[in-house]
């Protein structure tokens, strides 16, 4: 049988793998073992950066795991707007322009109060200025809220939780017995 490949992009927390089997006669009843290798690509973990009180027109740079995670704050009277900008170290799986924007999507961002009593996640909206294997730039916003007021810059910090590293895992996969449905 002809070995098929394809990539299939990232769907939230999980993904369907549909196998099209060739050459199966339609007279076969019963496949006695079906086996194939694929490549997981993923992260083994999220990391969160936490920038400090944070300040109109602040840039802050933390770092963690080869990971680095650049912010720009501006607030203004109604607006607050964290650009957030992740450098990957290289070495990482090789992506398709298709996926170069999908490993971001679990990116989170939130406003947390000094003494971690208060979080306001992103409430004005997010852009994905650009996505790269190695980069990935992030704008989040936040206005105040009819319960939650944005008071000063100073009282809050923003922690942005982000996936490390991607990594490519091959997987071994071996199914046995599969009944074919009549019809």
């Amino acid at each position: 049988m002809d070995e098929g490949g394809g990539r299939l992009a990232v769907q939230g927390g999980g993904t369907g793998l549909r196998v099209r089997l060739r050459d199966v006669p339609r007279s076969s009843k019963t496949i006695k073992r079906l086996e194939g290798n694929f490549t997981v690509v993923g992260t083994p973990r999220a990391l969160d950066f936490e920038f400090g009180k944070l300040a109109s027109k602040k840039q802050e740079e933390v770092k963690k795991n080869d990971v680095t995670a650049q912010l720009s704050f501006t607030a203004g009277e109604d607006l607050w707007t964290a650009t957030v900008q992740l450098d990957y170290p290289s070495g990482g799986p090789e992506l398709e322009s298709f996926e170069a924007s999908a490993w971001t999507a679990d990116i989170e961002a939130a406003l947390v109060s000094l003494d971690g009593k208060k979080r306001l996640p992103y409430n004005g909206g997010y852009e994905l200025i650009s996505a790269t294997a190695q980069k990935a730039a992030v704008r989040y916003r936040f206005v105040d809220e009819e319960n939650q007021k944005l008071g000063k810059p100073t009282d809050w910090k923003l922690v942005v939780k982000a996936p490390s590293k991607l990594v490519a895992l091959p997987v071994r996969s071996s199914l046995g017995c599969l009944t074919t449905r009549p019809g």
